[in-house]
Parts: C-alpha cells; sequence; structure tokens
C-alpha cells in the first residue's frame, strides 16, 4: 500500500467502525490535489480486484478509450445521506491504458487529504469518505444493517461454561510447556491436536490459549514462504544467513526474532505490495535493499481466513495443585473472520508481525522450528478482527 494511504489514528478508529457493519474487503485511497484537479483516480490493484470479484467491473475487458468508457452508479457516503452517484470505470489511450475510475461531482463533497474507504455491497460499488465519525456511526447501520456476525456456536459456549472456573490438569502435569494450556483445553473438548489449516473446533472456531499475565503475542497463523518466487530457498538457508551462534545448542545458529515494517537487529523488514499482490521480506545492510523471501496474497488470505473464521481467544491461570499443573480458563474473548485488506494494512503500519522461530546446525542438520508464524498483540486485536466480544461464565 502507498505509504500515504496509511491511515492515522483517527482515520483508523473510523475504520473500524464501518467493520463493524461491514466484513467485506476493502481499499483505501487519500485523494490528492491532481485527484482532484484532473477528476482522475488511479484503479490501483486492490480496488480493481472489488471491482472484478463482486461483477462490478473487469479492467481486463475495458478496452482503451474514452468510447469504450462504463457508467454506473456508485453509493457514496455524504455526511448525512448516502446517495447514488455516476461513476465512470475506462481506460486511457495514454499511459498504457491504466485504469482509471472517477465519481462525478465527488470534488465538491470532498477535499485533498481525504482518506476514501472503497469497499463492496450487494453487487455495488461503495464508496466513504471517512469524515465524521458521528455520520458513520449512523450512515452504516442504516446501509449495511444489524450487526450479527459475532454469534458464536451455542455448543461451543455451553461446553466452555461447564469447564469455565473449574480447575483442570494439564496434560503435562510435571513439566511446563507454552503448548499444554492449548492442549489441555483441545483434550478436555475431545479436540485432536493438529497443523491443518482448518479452525479448531469443528471447522468453524479456532481456539487460541494463553497463561494468564503473559505478554506474548497472539500468534495467527505459521506459514512459511512460498519458495518459488523467493530468493532464498528455504528456512535453513534463511537462519543460516540472518541467524547467530546459539547460546543453548552448540553447532547450531538460531533465529529468533520479529520482523516488522523496519529493519530488526538481523538487517530484516516486512512489507506488503497491493501492486505486486505479495508481502516480502527483505533485509537492508549498508542501506542495500535485498530480496529474501515472498508470500503470495492468495495463498495467505485463504490461510488467514481458513484459520479464523470465527476465534475464541482463551485466558487460563496456572496453579500446582499437589505437585500436578492446572489451569483454569476463566476469559474468553470472541472475534469475527478478519479482513485480508486490513491484514496487509497493519503489515504496514507494523503492526502485524512475522517471527522466525528455529534453528540449525550450520552443516544444515539438526533442523528444528517452533512454527514461523504471523502474529499481532492483544492489544491491537480490534483492529485485524473489528468488534470483540467477552463472554463471562457465571
Amino acid at each position: 500500500m502507498n505509504p500515504y494511504f496509511l491511515p492515522n489514528e483517527e482515520e483508523q478508529k473510523k475504520i473500524q467502525l464501518i467493520q463493524q457493519y461491514c466484513r467485506n474487503e476493502f481499499t483505501l485511497i487519500r485523494m490528492t490535489a491532481t485527484m482532484l484537479e484532473k477528476s482522475i483516480i488511479d484503479a490501483s490493484g486492490p480496488l480493481r480486484t472489488i471491482l472484478r470479484d463482486n461483477d462490478i467491473v473487469n479492467y481486463d475487458n475495458v478496452l482503451q478509450g474514452t468510447e469504450y468508457k462504463i457508467l454506473k452508479d456508485s453509493h457514496v457516503f455524504l455526511n448525512s445521506d448516502i446517495v447514488n452517484m455516476k461513476t465512470s470505470f475506462y481506460r486511457p489511450n495514454t499511459k498504457l491504458g491504466d485504469p482509471r475510475i472517477w465519481i462525478y461531482d465527488f470534488k465538491k463533497y470532498i477535499s485533498t487529504g481525504t482518506l476514501i474507504y472503497f469497499t463492496s455491497f450487494q453487487g455495488n460499488l461503495v464508496v466513504i469518505p471517512l469524515i465524521t465519525i458521528e455520520s458513520l456511526g449512523i450512515l452504516c447501520p442504516q446501509y449495511f444493517g444489524g450487526n450479527d456476525d459475532y454469534l458464536i456456536l451455542e455448543e461451543l459456549l455451553q461446553r466452555l461454561s461447564i469447564i469455565s472456573n473449574q480447575w483442570i490438569k494439564s496434560i503435562s502435569p510435571f513439566k511446563s510447556s507454552p503448548k499444554d494450556v492449548g492442549e489441555t483445553l483441545e483434550n478436555c473438548l475431545g479436540i485432536s491436536p493438529n497443523s491443518i489449516a482448518q479452525a479448531d473446533f469443528k471447522g468453524a472456531i479456532e481456539l487460541k490459549c494463553k497463561r494468564a499475565g503473559g505478554g506474548n503475542l497472539d500468534t495467527l497463523f505459521s506459514m512459511v514462504p512460498n519458495w518459488d518466487i523467493s530468493a532464498f530457498k528455504s528456512s535453513t538457508d534463511i537462519m543460516l544467513t540472518y541467524g547467530y551462534p546459539s547460546n543453548k545448542y552448540s553447532g547450531f545458529y538460531d533465529l529468533y526474532v520479529t520482523v516488522s515494517n523496519s529493519p530488526n537487529n538481523q538487517s530484516l523488514f516486512l512489507g506488503a505490495d497491493d501492486e505486486e499482490q505479495i508481502i516480502y521480506q527483505r533485509s537492508k545492510i549498508n542501506g542495500i535493499i535485498n530480496e529474501v523471501c515472498s508470500w503470495e496474497y492468495s495463498a495467505v488470505k485463504q490461510k488467514l481466513q481458513e484459520k479464523h473464521p470465527k476465534t475464541a481467544w482463551l485466558v487460563a491461570e496456572e496453579k500446582v495443585i499437589n505437585g500436578e499443573i492446572h489451569f483454569n480458563y476463566n476469559q474468553i474473548q470472541l472475534t469475527q473472520r478478519p479482513i485480508f485488506s486490513q491484514f496487509t494494512t497493519l503489515i504496514n503500519q507494523g503492526i502485524v508481525t512475522y517471527d522466525w522461530r528455529g534453528r540449525v546446525r550450520a552443516d544444515r542438520t539438526g533442523y528444528k522450528d517452533k512454527g514461523h508464524c504471523y502474529r499481532i498483540s492483544p492489544r491491537n486485536r480490534s483492529l485485524l478482527f473489528g468488534e470483540t466480544n467477552d463472554v463471562e461464565f457465571k
């Protein structure tokens, strides 16, 4: 995403409000003086995808020239009203026919610097200038309808209510491990441990567990890069190049680092390219940037949405009873499916990060990893998933 299009804190609140009512894919475009002066908006890759996937306009079928211009109405939020505004979709004869879009009379209502939220609803392009949060609070439920996306399966809540506020013996009662808190819950619910893409509970709800008091990031999902499109061709190559001698395992190289939108101590940084439709990881050493690895948008989107159709985030207290470790699952928060375009925006803001977690010997033997994964801080959970729903069991 163009850094100029990234939302500020106040704009992010407005985006969250919209996403309480509409969980469809979106893209952001901030209006420039040139756009308003020339009545031209470049139809970016994400916008073209929204238009194509919702059968509004497929630019692959639009010929160059104004005579092939397509005119359709878009639904535009303007202060206290939602109005139909004629919108043109076309490819000019100049500049290789780059796809363009313009909403007629749009410049009468917005100014330079206004951030525009483009999404779709019921086969229509929806255009939402991020103006006042009060207006959005009125127009969103009016247009999109009530928000009933947070209905969670009754069966899971009933089963969790039965075990809540009880001390349950760990599956590994004499040795503490980070994964025990989740596997103990799954065992209690009759769920076999799995590493498949689908959500844990009947393929509908992902279960995420952690100990109370832990400041760790939430793990969203584990996923190695697409080696076919990456400069490096394996996790081993990356760990040997960017890793460091292990303090714990003689002869090994460790790579336990978080990669964000700015270079870390190992020189690695993360970004999302909407035009190329890839999430990339690069290194910056002495001002020189090198490609490291990449993920295709389509594969990451599928993994994210398969893993988190709905998610139950549980926090468990830990207690030793008669020499054995027990857990009490007494906090639960429910979230709805994430929006992928929000996921990539959060990557570019440094809010969604990627962790390398593994080691390997210098001779490439003894490879071990704990799942290289995308992560987010619990305090930023609502930015990705929208409104959260805390459940209390009595």
